[in-house]
């Protein structure tokens, strides 16, 4: 019954994630005619936001000398 109910979820998590990649890929879509896509609230921004980005090193720790 654990193992049933443990793929049960691990399921549903992945059509979670599945159905938000769609969405955010309706967010993405151009808006054609004046009518949004589906599923959009607010128009995409056009340009991302300023922010420095993140040093991104060799490894994820800093090894110990």
């Amino acid at each position: 019954e654990r193992e049933k109910l443990a793929v049960q979820c691990l399921i549903v998590r992945d059509l979670y994630h599945l159905l938000e990649l769609y969405l955010a890929h309706l967010r993405a879509m151009p808006a054609e005619n004046g009518v949004a896509a589906a599923g959009a609230t607010s128009p995409a921004p056009t340009k991302s936001p300023e922010r420095p980005l993140l040093p991104v090193g060799e490894w994820l720790f800093e090894p110990a000398d």
